[in-house]
């Protein structure tokens, strides 16, 4: 036996330096990345303005910015690690192209990102507040709010157009909404999921006008039954959510009025609302005479994640129909889950800290005769602004930088 250990530990040894040797080797190396963008069919690099091509390592949150070389190919030096690769342009007439995969680098690698056309839909997420704060520093308290605008130059019509949250929370393990290493090009709604009432022209929104949508349409900073912590004060929201139909602890203002629930789905919460952590949400419009009552009801629209062994069935929306969206992540870095193609969001946004009672603002493009022009590249880490004070209603004065 002592004669086998002499011979074995000595081997040990050897093959445990070298598994270490070639472990480091894998960490430290740097190595070059070499982007070529792929893009649809009738459009060249000649069209694209704004062009962003961001290298982020999926382990440590670091990003790198690549830069253009010869033949239209991006290129970026990186350390050795797991990478996504996120690609924003605009194309005239408020277009943009949007791409992003996942990229695995250990040594000098080539990779090409697939870019789409985003929809400009005029409708859009001007501020959402969803960090929240804590009651006596304590308790979670939810005084969301989620602003819409209406970006275009035409009147926009609120009618049934549905505003929900994505299934899924933010944590280690990725989105299950996966097809041949891809997202889905479906948005699966979870929670309460709502619409905006009317018969196609009752609520119109004009250009350079906003709504108000919130969890609760109270003054939640000075009410007795409300927070001396919060930020906001949201008795003249223009539209709350109310939820007393499935959970008789949520209170109502008659005074406001409320958003249509199409669908429940999951835990019976106490309000609609977004995670403190973060998540995907998105607004979208069905075809002109879609009963959405009924589409929500119908078995031919609902679906188990393919993932999971859960038998909860959860209301998918095509694509093709989400308006905006908006892809909100954990603080946590080891903890962000990517859940909306790039088509709708080709980044992620996130606060500084949680309970912080600040909010993400989209940053204001041009003003052009009065009216706000926000940017709307369809990646929000482009587009907004983090650790905002909370202006409901209230839209800036001048350009962000």
């Amino acid at each position: 036996m002592k004669k086998i250990l002499f011979y074995i530990l000595p081997l040990l040894a050897i093959l445990a330096v070298v598994s270490c040797s070639d472990d480091d080797e894998k960490v430290a190396k740097n190595a070059t990345l070499s982007i070529t963008l792929k893009f649809p069919e009738g459009y060249t690099s000649a069209d694209l303005s704004e062009t962003s091509v961001k290298v982020t390592n999926t382990q440590t949150s670091q990003t790198y910015d690549a830069t253009k070389g010869d033949n239209d190919k991006y290129s970026v030096v990186v350390p050795s690690g797991e990478y996504q690769i996120s690609v924003s342009g605009q194309l005239p007439g408020h277009i943009s192209l949007n791409g992003l995969t996942n990229v695995s680098v250990y040594a000098d690698t080539e990779a090409t990102v697939t870019l789409s056309k985003g929809n400009f839909s005029g409708l859009i997420f001007k501020e959402i507040y969803y960090s929240k704060v804590k009651k006596n520093g304590k308790t979670p308290y939810n005084d969301e709010f989620y602003e819409l605008y209406n970006n275009s130059d035409e009147v926009v019509y609120l009618d049934n157009v549905i505003f929900g949250v994505l299934e899924g929370t933010q944590g280690i393990l990725p989105s299950g909404w996966m097809e041949n290493g891809e997202l889905m090009k479906i948005c699966a709604l979870t929670s309460y999921i709502t619409a905006f009432p009317g018969n196609g022209t009752d609520h119109p929104l004009q250009p350079g006008k906003s709504v108000v949508i919130a969890t609760k349409a109270m003054n939640h900073k000075d009410d007795p039954n409300g927070c001396p912590e919060s930020p906001v004060n949201l008795e003249n929201a223009d539209w709350e959510i109310y939820v007393g139909d499935y959970n008789q602890k949520d209170v109502d203002n008659p005074d406001v009025p409320n958003m249509n629930i199409i669908k429940q789905i999951g835990s019976v919460l106490v309000d609609f609302q977004v995670p403190y952590t973060g998540n995907a949400i998105i607004i979208a419009r069905l075809p002109q005479g879609t009963d959405l009552n009924a589409f929500a009801n119908d078995e031919s629209n609902l679906m188990t994640n393919p993932a999971s062994t859960a038998a909860t069935k959860y209301l998918i929306i095509p694509q093709e129909y989400v308006l905006d969206g908006v892809d909100i992540v954990n603080t946590n870095a080891s903890k962000r889950v990517k859940r909306l193609r790039p088509e709708i969001d080709a980044g992620t946004i996130h606060n500084t800290t949680d309970y912080c009672g600040l909010s993400i603002r989209r940053k204001v493009h041009e003003i052009k005769d009065g009216r706000v022009i926000y940017q709307d590249t369809n990646n929000s880490e482009n587009d907004f602004l983090i650790d905002q004070v909370p202006t409901p209603g209230i839209h800036p004065t001048s350009v962000d930088n």
